[in-house]
């Protein structure tokens, strides 16, 4: 058959594209000769070792995971072939659509949709990406919504300075009580009254060295 632009292409490639998997169609091994677990188990293991460059894939690194130095990534599967396996008595016992097939590269024996999945493939990648991203933004939002609760719980405990007016942060001073003059204000107070209490100590100190001209004077 033809594709969109004309060009030949055979038929179960575009089945096979359809259906939203990467590579080849499978190939199936159904072992066939009656031989104990063990020697069935060693069979596999050895084409699953000969076979492992056309089916295991390419792994590629994604980007990394936050700030916690972890990367993740996925198994590139074009141009590999999906190698799968059972035994002639398992098939007969339970169908082909019976949990039977070892896909090589997976961990247990699984119904064949479930075999030809690639659950560590670019489009699970993808969707672990959107999943990552979506808590991500919901921890940002939450991080905004923190802060502006901080913001109007701070801005909510500032009182304005009875003598300048100015908002007073009780974080800048904790000693004060909430209506008292602001630092700035306090401190001038507090200086302003130094000079005086100077002022007068010194006017003090001229009078009695005056002798009594000064104590007749004051």
């Amino acid at each position: 058959m033809k594709d969109q632009d004309g060009q030949h292409v055979p038929l179960w490639s575009t089945l096979w594209q359809a259906s939203g998997r990467d590579g080849f169609p499978p190939v199936a091994f159904v072992f066939t000769k009656q031989v104990g677990l063990k020697a069935r188990q060693a069979r596999i293991d050895e084409v699953t070792r000969l076979s492992e460059e056309h089916w295991q894939g390419t792994w590629r690194p994604g980007r990394p995971i936050g700030n916690t130095g972890e990367r993740d990534g996925y198994r590139d599967y074009d141009g590999t072939v999906p190698v799968l396996a059972t035994a002639l008595d398992r098939l007969q016992q339970h169908g082909p659509c019976g949990a039977i097939w070892w896909r090589f590269g997976h961990d247990s024996a699984q119904t064949l949709t479930d075999a030809l999945r690639n659950p560590d493939d670019v489009h699970a990648y993808g969707r672990r990406e959107e999943q990552r991203s979506v808590a991500q933004r919901a921890a940002e939002e939450e991080e905004a919504r923190r802060r502006e609760d901080e913001y109007r719980q701070w801005e909510a405990s500032l009182w304005p300075c009875p003598t300048c007016g100015g908002d007073v942060d009780p974080d800048d001073a904790p000693d004060l009580a909430r209506g008292d003059d602001c630092p700035r204000c306090r401190t001038q107070r507090e200086r302003v009254a130094a000079e005086r209490a100077e002022a007068e100590a010194e006017w003090e100190r001229e009078r009695r060295g005056n002798g009594l001209f000064g104590w007749l004077r004051g």
